[in-house]
């Protein structure tokens, strides 16, 4: 899949890194498993991925076929594009939502929503240049 191909690229693969770490190293230390401390709910942060899918799905279903260089570009579905800002803004609002809600855990909530927001993002370029036929 081309949107989890971004940590290829140096920039994306330093921020990789670091988000990774950070995970591991909030993980050490809050010591989230311990007497009580993670909560059950708590799973629920990785239902960001279905986002990531809804994305995806998007990106494929209402894909420009590949143009003609002698024709104009067709019109983007209009649907498709309010979709994708749509999901992009319920990402977001997601993020907040389970780093405010992860209350005694906010360091490694914020660490794994923003190494998912990496791959949402970039499931978004590669979905927004699905939809709009403006491969790179």
């Amino acid at each position: 899949m081309q949107a989890l191909t971004i940590v290829r690229v140096p920039l994306f693969g330093w921020i990789f890194l670091a988000l990774v770490s950070g995970v591991f190293i909030s993980a050490a230390l809050q010591n989230p498993f311990r007497s009580g401390r993670w909560k059950h709910h708590y799973f629920l942060v990785f239902t960001h991925a279905l986002v990531f899918l809804a994305i995806l799905s998007i990106g494929v279903l209402y894909r420009v076929p590949f143009p003609d260089p002698t024709k104009p570009l067709p019109k983007e579905n209009a649907a498709a594009d309010w979709g994708l800002n749509i999901l992009f803004f319920l990402s977001i609002i997601l993020s907040i939502f389970w780093v405010y809600r992860m209350r005694n855990l906010r360091w490694l909530a914020l660490f794994v929503v923003a190494f998912q927001e990496l791959f949402l993002l970039s499931a978004l370029f590669v979905a927004g240049m699905s939809i709009s036929g403006d491969w790179i």
